[in-house]
């Protein structure tokens, strides 16, 4: 949830070596992408989502979030969840890439297998 849109929202990335690149935003909302002032090109999907495809994706090497109970910021690989968000108020929050075999995930909710997992 974006918190000044109050929308849905997702960035989009894939991981390489050690290393997050950002390709696309997902929303329900044209202002979330707006917030974002990057170049690329807009794309109206099914369901009255919004993506924005970046003309230059953004890499990073790690990546530093403020996560709420109100966002719900939550990692989402492939098919596996992870709530990156505390039950009550605020979590900095810092991810970097380290390839390991083990880890837990859950089922993504329903909000984000329907908006972002089908905006691939």
């Amino acid at each position: 949830m974006h918190s000044i849109y109050h929308a849905p929202s997702a960035e989009l990335f894939v991981a390489e070596g050690r290393r997050f690149t950002m390709y696309a935003v997902v929303s329900l909302s044209g202002g979330v992408l707006d917030y974002y002032a990057l170049e690329g090109r807009r794309t109206r999907l099914t369901g009255g989502r919004f993506r924005l495809d970046l003309d230059e994706p953004v890499t990073y090497s790690s990546i530093d979030l403020l996560a709420t109970s109100l966002g719900q910021r939550t990692l989402v690989a492939g098919d596996r969840c992870l709530p990156l968000y505390p039950p009550t108020g605020a979590a900095s929050v810092r991810l970097e890439l380290d390839w390991t075999q083990s880890g837990t995930s859950g089922p993504c909710p329903a909000y984000s297998q329907s908006l972002f997992l089908k905006a691939q």
